[in-house]
């Protein structure tokens, strides 16, 4: 079958890409990607500093397949854990082409990343006692 590739009209992210979020130790944050008229259905990829996220992640895929463009939302969640403060969340977005010989290749991307700070982690600052002197 042939698809034709449609660049998402609208990309919608929860919390905003480039803002610095604050969550509390525990806790599990919810974020949200939501792709208005895109075929075929695109590739999200979340890191945290670079580094894969799956295997300590429940993510969630819906398409809601409207004729010829589809609307598709991908959430994630993860534990948030001391280790995540002041990391960086990144997303990465493609859409992929398949050409007559079956080799795949990137034909478009979207990359984004959310700052994650920690509200009640321990502080990590050393505290200095002040000397006196005689």
């Amino acid at each position: 079958s042939l698809t034709i590739l449609h660049e998402p009209t609208d990309i919608e992210v929860r919390p905003r890409s480039g803002t610095v979020n604050t969550y509390y130790l525990m806790q599990w944050p919810l974020m949200t990607i939501t792709l208005r008229n895109v075929a075929p259905k695109p590739k999200v990829e979340w890191t945290m500093d670079n580094q894969s996220i799956d295997g300590v992640s429940i993510k969630e895929t819906s398409v809601n397949y409207m004729a010829q463009d589809w609307e598709v939302e991908e959430k994630i969640q993860f534990q948030f854990w001391e280790s995540c403060n002041g990391k960086n969340l990144q997303y990465r977005v493609t859409l992929e082409v398949v050409d007559e010989f079956g080799n795949t290749s990137e034909d478009w991307v979207e990359e984004g990343s959310i700052k994650m700070n920690c509200n009640d982690c321990p502080s990590t600052t050393p505290t200095v006692k002040p000397t006196t002197t005689e």
